[in-house]
């Protein structure tokens, strides 16, 4: 099934691009300013537009429209944080330039982003059987909500919650009890026993157990902790975005 009906030219920098000085479009020269915190600022001739904390900046993707270029930019908080920030710049012909409010994006997953008519579709990802997508079409920022089939809501990622539990509760309370002796029965009674560990490997399937306990296990035999952005990839799902598409055509379908 087709996500969108596109007529793009699109640009990836996330990943060979960290903290441009200067982002380059058709109609303007924006520029990325560092300051102590660290901070950053985007800015047009000398007037800031935007500061967020972060520790670099990274050209997400660019969007190219018969009057105006869309950027979006990612602001990383950290190895240990459970996110990053993202906001949208824009330019048009006329050299107007504007910046979107900033919203927390899972950290170490890659944007699902791509062009609906003359604006910008951001997929958030689905919590509580509903999938977000945030729309920027170079003025305003709009969050919207569809609901989703019971595929797609299973095929996606553990909730940010549910995973920092595991990894909190189960995964590094083995080691910090010195339990890898048995962390195996630790983590399978957990899952077997307790609703609230059940309930998470019904709400979705990228969560499996035996891969939670092959982890502790080379965790006990290296002595080696993965770092929660690491352990969100490889047991919560966070990896890829690539799940199942909606049920109905996002493209034909009007905004509230």
């Amino acid at each position: 099934m087709k996500f969108f009906i596109l007529f793009i030219s699109l640009l990836w920098a996330s990943i060979a691009i960290a903290t441009p000085n200067q982002l380059t479009t058709r109609f303007g020269i924006l520029d990325i300013k560092e300051s102590k915190g660290p901070k950053f600022s985007v800015q047009y001739k000398g007037k800031v537009l935007l500061g967020l904390e972060a520790l670099t900046v990274s050209q997400e993707a660019t969007f190219r429209f018969s009057s105006q270029d869309i950027i979006l930019l990612r602001f990383t908080q950290g190895t240990n944080s459970h996110h990053d920030m993202l906001a949208f710049v824009s330019i048009n012909q006329k050299q107007m330039v504007k910046v979107s409010d900033a919203f927390p994006f899972p950290a170490g997953v890659r944007a699902d982003v791509s062009q609906r008519d003359e604006s910008v579709v951001l997929d958030l990802g689905v919590e509580r059987n509903t999938r977000t997508f945030a729309l920027y079409d170079g003025n305003s920022l709009e969050m919207v909500k569809k609901g989703v089939s019971n595929t797609e809501r299973f095929a996606e990622p553990l909730p940010e919650q549910d995973c920092s539990k595991i990894y909190n509760s189960l995964y590094l309370r083995a080691f910090g009890l010195e339990q890898c002796q048995g962390v195996s029965q630790m983590i399978t009674q957990s899952f077997v026993g307790t609703v609230t560990y059940g309930a998470m490997l019904k709400r979705s399937h990228a969560l499996s157990m035996d891969k939670l306990i092959g982890v502790a296990d080379k965790t006990c035999q290296t002595k080696s902790v993965l770092p929660y952005n690491d352990f969100k990839a490889g047991i919560c799902g966070y990896a890829t975005v690539n799940h199942p598409m909606p049920s109905k055509n996002f493209a034909k379908t009007d905004k509230p």
